[in-house]
């Protein structure tokens, strides 16, 4: 019988180095993206997507904002 929870967990275990990528906003998310789509199936390819994702450069500085506004008093 085909279970959709399982396969919705299996096609997110699958993407799993594109998810990491994107999560981490990784500069070269699309080209891991593109390696995960086409490789993954090898295991191989998904092994290297997913050192990638995870190794992958993230930008930095990105802007904080304080917590609340100061005092005007």
């Amino acid at each position: 019988m085909f279970h959709i929870p399982a396969f919705f967990v299996l096609i997110a275990l699958y993407f799993l180095p594109t998810i990491i990528a994107s999560g981490r906003h990784a500069y070269e998310r699309g080209a891991i993206a593109m390696v995960n789509l086409f490789f993954g199936w090898t295991f191989l390819g998904w092994i290297v997507a997913l050192i990638w994702a995870i190794t992958a450069q993230a930008p930095y500085g990105y802007p904080v904002r304080p917590p609340y506004p100061p005092r005007s008093w």
